[in-house]
C-alpha cells in the first residue's frame, strides 16, 4: 500500500490549533472535522439566520448528507463548483455568505483526501475518536491541569494499560477482541494459555 507523502492532520475548526498545526507542519494536509462544520452550520442557520428546522435540515442534508455534496463530489473542484452553485441558487444572502465562508474548509478537506496513499471509509471525516480519547484523558486527570512530569506519568500509565489490553486481545482473552479480518493473529501460546493442541498432548 502506498503511504501518504506528507503528514495529514485533522482537527476541529479551532483557529489556534489550526494555526499551530500550520506552523509546526507547513507541508501537511489538514482536515477539518465535518461533524463540527455541520454543527457550526446548523447553529448559525438557527441562531443568526433564523431558519426554521425543516428548511435548516434541507440545507444540511444537501451538503453533509449521505447523498450530499461532500459524499458525492468527484474531487475538490467538483465540490467547489457544487457549493458555489448551491450558494447562487438561494435567495437568502445570509445563507449565501455562510456557504461561501464554509466552502474553503470543505474544499481543503477534499484536497487532503485526494493525497496518494490515503484511504478513508468516508469523505465525511470526523475527529470523534480523538474527542472520545480526550474525554477519557480528562476523566483520568480529574479535569484538572497537571505539571509536566505528572502528566507524562499519567499518559505512560494509560498507554501501558492499552498495551496490556492489546496483548490480551492477541492472546484471545480479556474484554477486547481483534477485528474479524485479523482474528487469525490470535496466538494463545504467547501468553501460556493452553491450546487445543496442548490439551490433546496432555490426554
Amino acid at each position: 500500500m502506498d503511504c501518504p507523502q506528507v503528514p495529514i492532520l485533522g482537527s476541529d475548526d479551532e483557529k489556534a490549533l489550526k494555526l499551530a498545526m500550520a506552523l509546526a507542519f507547513p507541508r501537511a494536509a489538514r482536515l477539518t472535522c465535518t461533524r463540527h462544520l455541520k454543527q457550526n452550520f446548523s447553529h448559525t442557520l438557527a441562531d443568526k439566520v433564523g431558519f426554521p428546522s425543516q428548511e435548516r435540515q434541507r440545507f444540511i442534508t444537501q451538503i453533509f448528507g449521505s447523498n450530499g455534496i461532500i459524499a458525492h463530489g468527484t474531487d475538490h473542484m467538483d465540490i467547489a463548483y457544487r457549493l458555489q452553485h448551491m450558494a447562487e441558487s438561494t435567495e437568502n444572502r445570509s445563507v449565501q455568505k455562510l456557504i461561501e465562508l464554509m466552502s474553503p474548509l470543505l474544499v481543503e478537506n477534499a484536497k487532503g483526501l485526494e493525497r496518494p496513499g490515503l484511504h478513508l471509509a468516508s469523505p465525511l471525516w470526523t475527529n470523534n475518536n480523538c474527542e472520545s480519547l480526550n474525554h477519557c484523558l480528562k476523566q483520568a486527570f480529574s479535569w484538572r491541569s497537571l505539571k509536566l512530569v505528572e502528566l507524562v506519568q499519567k499518559l505512560h500509565s494509560i498507554i501501558k494499560t492499552q498495551h496490556k489490553e492489546v496483548q490480551q486481545a492477541i492472546c484471545g482473552v480479556g474484554e477486547l477482541v481483534l477485528l474479524m479480518n485479523i482474528r487469525g493473529l490470535v496466538y494463545p501460546k504467547m501468553c501460556g494459555i493452553p491450546t487445543l493442541e496442548n490439551n490433546k498432548n496432555d490426554t
